[in-house]
């Protein structure tokens, strides 16, 4: 029966229905729409009006192909409805009911998808908080298959002032990040969680840690292992495990992983649905222990849990829930902060326990990876949120009140500038001192390199559009190929394929948001260029004029946003070119190359280092004869005469967050050497077999990178 939502809206069929209301299908001015309709004796509930109330305000400002948009919000007497996209499909659970588990190359796309609306989500500030297979909806309405993230009904903006009242960890056990578990702040890694969590269910049919009781499910989220994923790719099951870190500053971005999902997307394409068996033979049902309870099915050895319409799970096993605020999570956490505090204690060799310290160790740790009947159930039409405030199956826990101002999410810490950072901040302890003013603390390995290489390698930290920071290298193949980590607590090295280089590349982070890096092409000596932003690189490597240099170019980004790269031709003399952003594309306009006067006998390698003089900077190059470093500045648009430094060796640069800038060479004996602006130099305890990488950090650090071999790299931090 038809029936009138204001006056712009009829509501015809009942599509779905949950906690909190229903979803009807219904008709608009604009055509079919899904109408989610608030509980008639709901609707006095002010906390679930104001949720209602953000969902609208939160996805009004929400338009993104791989996200059900919506059009209205709707308040006509008792009734409050939000008018949304009418999705033409399924959600991806009854897909993976009647598959049980994906086509490799299907998931990814699917992810790939949903990733790239997080992206979106998370570029505004927004953080979903519920991501799982029920909220992905698969959209045939185009007659090809689009997935759509539903339900922001339980985000937060992670802007929004902090309530100051007993405040609620929301989502679906299978999909908690161990944060939250915790009880820290979430930010917008525990939505690449939930999707790590919902790729890995994709793939094997079951999510890692889930089944059996809930308070059992949220323990294995904070204490175990990735399950391993046996023939699943391993780039494809890295991905899998940068998700599933513990560590929230370990995990990659959703515009990090979409665009690597993508890469991968090619290779996918002959491998078959996989039958990974589940490592817990002859336990319950662990394809999804939500998925069990909203269904009503349970493993006969496991006793019912104890359940309420508003969705509250107690954590301690047929624990009676009286209050939605009752502090139940603390039956899970105190185990764990005991075990963790006397870790914290092992390792810092006192008796004494420093919350900011335990909670530093939490944020830097990253696991890593080791590597049923089916039942049609397609809907003609599904709603945009078809579980409407979630599940039965839904964690709503109560935190004990009070200002949560204080909790902090380690993959959200400020740098100076307030910007939003996942470098990881190196364990406290004790730092061991070099000449020049800088100390570093000990060194922590990077992932192993598939190959060995050539040169040494070269970093930046990259900013991306919602202020994340993350430390990229960079480093070349001996088959000439350059490979890049998007952060140091990535799992995979990958491959920059079109281009053969001869030595190392050179790589400047932007204003504008962009690494540039760039390349000397080995076949004919022209520098070439290549972009990333927005979580992918440009499509291929670009000619920077037609200049025939050699060896290893040097590159530095101007506040004006202007680029400076320089190298050495044949004549074995310093040539600079200056990039001009050229429009709203990211192109630069490139200036003719320019040769340095009175610079000749110069071997291959250049760092630039700025002065502060407006667009100033000095070229560091060594000399062919020696291998001595020669400092030639440049101020005032000139050239100065080349003057002898102390160093020897190729040439890397970074300034740190007071200004001043430092050179780093390898010395004949391994020792790394560092020199000042000033020309003060002296010999550091950082030992590396290549030259060094070195970049400033978001906090003013500087990271610098060694090699203990040509397949084994290693970040060390500044004190």
């Amino acid at each position: 029966m038809a029936r009138k939502i204001g006056s712009r809206y009829t509501i015809t069929t009942v599509l779905g229905r949950g906690t909190c209301g229903t979803v009807w299908e219904g008709e608009g001015p604009d055509g079919p729409v899904a109408v989610k309709l608030l509980r008639e004796d709901l609707a006095a509930d002010q906390t679930l009006i104001a949720r209602f109330v953000q969902e609208r305000t939160v996805l009004t400002s929400l338009q993104h192909p791989n996200v059900v948009g919506v059009r209205d919000l709707v308040v006509d007497g008792t009734d409050l409805a939000l008018v949304m996209d009418l999705i033409r499909g399924s959600d991806l659970r009854h897909l993976l009911d009647d598959e049980r588990a994906l086509r490799p190359q299907t998931a990814v796309l699917i992810v790939a998808g949903v990733a790239e609306g997080l992206a979106a989500a998370h570029a505004q500030g927004i953080i979903h908080r519920d991501v799982k297979p029920e909220n992905i909806l698969l959209d045939r309405g185009s007659g090809s298959l689009v997935p759509r993230l539903a339900d922001f009904g339980i985000a937060r903006l992670v802007d929004g002032p902090r309530r100051t009242r007993a405040t609620r960890i929301i989502g679906t056990p299978d999909y908690l990040a161990p944060e939250v578990i915790e009880g820290l702040q979430p930010g917008p890694a525990v939505d690449m969680y939930a999707l790590g969590t919902v790729l890995f269910e994709l793939l094997a049919g079951w999510t890692p840690f889930g089944g059996g009781h809930p308070g059992a499910v949220l323990r294995r989220h904070v204490t175990d292992k990735i399950p391993p994923l046996p023939g699943v790719p391993g780039p494809l099951a890295a991905l899998v495990a940068s998700c599933l870190a513990k560590g929230p500053a370990a995990r990659l971005t959703a515009s990090e992983f979409a665009a690597r999902l993508r890469e991968l997307a090619p290779m996918l394409a002959d491998l078959p649905a996989l039958d990974v068996p589940d490592p817990r033979e002859g336990g319950w049902d662990v394809r999804s222990s939500a998925r069990a309870s909203l269904h009503g099915g349970r493993n006969p050895t496991i006793d019912p849990i104890p359940m309420r319409h508003s969705g509250i799970v107690p954590l301690v096993h047929n624990a009676e829930v009286k209050d939605e605020d009752e502090d139940t999570h603390l039956n899970l956490m105190r185990p764990i902060r005991e075990r963790d505090e006397g870790e914290v204690r092992r390792r810092s060799g006192t008796g004494s326990y420093d919350g900011s310290a335990l909670r530093s160790e939490r944020a830097d740790r990253a696991e890593g990876s080791s590597g049923g009947a089916k039942r049609p159930r397609w809907i003609a039409a599904t709603a945009a949120a078809l579980l409407v405030g979630g599940a039965a199956a839904a964690i709503a826990m109560g935190m004990s009140g009070g200002d949560d101002s204080g909790k902090d999410n380690k993959a959200h810490s400020q740098g100076p500038a307030g910007a939003a950072t996942n470098v990881s901040t190196p364990p406290e302890t004790t730092t061991r001192s070099t000449a020049v003013g800088l100390s570093f603390q000990p060194a922590r390995d990077l992932p192993q390199l598939p190959v060995s290489i050539q040169g040494g390698p070269r970093t930046a930290v990259f900013k991306d559009s919602s202020g994340t920071t993350t430390l990229f290298v960079f480093v070349t193949g001996t088959d000439g190929t350059v490979w890049y980590l998007p952060g140091e607590t990535s799992h995979s090295w990958l491959p920059l394929r079109g281009l053969k280089a001869g030595a190392e590349p050179a790589v400047v982070a932007t204003s504008a948001g962009h690494l540039e890096l760039f390349a000397i092409r080995e076949s004919d000596g022209v520098v070439h260029q290549r972009s990333y932003a927005d979580g992918g690189w440009s499509s291929k490597w670009v000619p920077v004029g037609t200049a025939k240099l050699h060896g290893a170019p040097g590159a530095l980004a101007n506040p004006d946003g202007s680029v400076v790269v320089a190298g050495v031709d044949g004549g074995r003399t310093l040539m600079t070119s200056t990039g001009t952003p050229s429009g709203s594309s990211g192109a630069y306009s490139w200036s003719d190359w320019q040769a340095v006067p009175g610079t000749g006998n110069l071997a291959s390698g250049v760092a630039l280092a700025p002065t502060s003089a407006p667009s100033g900077y000095t070229a560091y190059v060594p000399r062919a004869s020696d291998g001595g470093v020669m400092a030639i500045a440049y101020t005032n648009k000139l050239w100065g005469t080349p003057v002898q430094t102390p160093l020897s060796g190729l040439p890397t640069a970074a300034t740190t967050g007071d200004g001043a800038s430092y050179i780093f060479v390898r010395s004949g004996g391994g020792a790394v050497k560092a020199m000042n602006a000033n020309g003060q130099a002296g010999t550091g305890d950082l030992q590396s077999v290549l030259p060094p990488g070195a970049t400033q950090t978001p906090d003013g650090r500087v990271a610098v990178v060694t090699a203990a071999s040509p397949t084994k790299l290693r970040v060390s931090y500044s004190g």
